[in-house]
């Protein structure tokens, strides 16, 4: 398998939207995402987003197929720091590295091409998947809103993580 980090492009939306209507995918991105999301509104986000110099977002691609995005958002460039988000929408890529590759290119990117001091995220706890992930590249907690998130089955806490340039 060959993985490729590419900017997002319009051509990219179709996928967006078919991953972030999937209640298994969406279930731990956030709230406005978990109602579900269309075309119209995100025709309008892309716009914003493509004129927005405080995003980077990238798909993430095996073998010429989109299977993918992560990015950094809110980047701050006065005070070097920025959100990241990873999501791999195609399920049958789940549990293969292609987050542990997408985290590679996206910390190389936001510390060496941007020069952030510091990356930060904020994750469900029920997202174990995620929470091993970001532990592995050496995101440490720096704090829990409790009850943050109501699921049917109720309240989960999200955490807030970092990672600091070395």
């Amino acid at each position: 398998m060959e993985t490729n980090f590419r900017k997002l492009t319009i051509e990219d939306l179709p996928h967006r939207i078919k991953w972030l209507n999937d209640p298994e995918i969406n279930k731990h991105l956030g709230t406005r995402v978990r109602t579900g999301t269309d075309e119209e509104f995100h025709k309008k986000w892309f716009e914003c987003y493509f004129s927005d110099d405080f995003r980077e977002i990238f798909t993430i691609e095996v073998d010429g197929k989109p299977v993918g995005q992560v990015g950094l958002l809110d980047i701050n460039p006065l005070d070097k720091n920025g959100c990241l988000y990873i999501i791999i929408g195609e399920k049958n890529y789940w549990g293969k590295g292609i987050g542990s590759q997408a985290m590679e290119f996206i910390l190389n990117y936001g510390f060496d091409t941007l020069g952030l001091h510091k990356i930060w995220l904020e994750v469900y706890a029920s997202n174990s998947a995620a929470i091993k992930l970001y532990k592995k590249f050496g995101f440490n907690n720096e704090g829990i809103y409790k009850d943050q998130v109501l699921y049917p089955d109720g309240f989960v806490d999200e955490i807030r993580m970092a990672k600091f340039q070395n």
